[in-house]
């Protein structure tokens, strides 16, 4: 989920940003809140992106400015009771960001595909 970076196959890859006011949603905060969904916990959802803490806050924060209502609920209750669930809207972020980079994926196949086939040969 980086930034511009090519496929670990060094194959084009396509990236999609959707702006709202100043703040922006991407593949890689929704993937964060794909693994607060897997693992019901904002914490285990940073450790498994490779962030601290701190910085999986900032990113949800941001993301929720984009929204009106909560994607996320968190639960108190200590080291084994607490943790963060995602609400409907959260789910249907999730879904509909799936759907549009299958959309995305598929009208620019023919491009990429183009740009494969005329790429510069790769010095390693």
């Amino acid at each position: 989920m980086g930034k511009h970076r090519l496929s670990k196959d060094g194959s084009p890859r396509l990236h999609s940003k959707i702006s709202v006011d100043e703040n922006v949603i991407g593949s890689g905060k929704v993937r964060l809140l794909s693994l607060i969904h897997e693992h019901g916990s904002l914490n285990a959802a940073a450790k498994e992106m490779g962030v601290n803490y701190r910085r999986a806050w900032m990113l949800l924060e941001t993301l929720q400015k984009c929204f009106a209502d909560p994607l996320t609920e968190s639960e108190r209750g200590g080291a084994t009771q607490g943790g963060t669930v995602l609400t409907p809207l959260g789910l249907e972020l999730i879904q509909r960001h799936r759907d549009h980079v299958a959309a995305l994926d598929a009208a620019a196949e023919p491009f990429v595909t183009w740009v494969v086939a005329h790429k510069a040969p790769t010095n390693k």
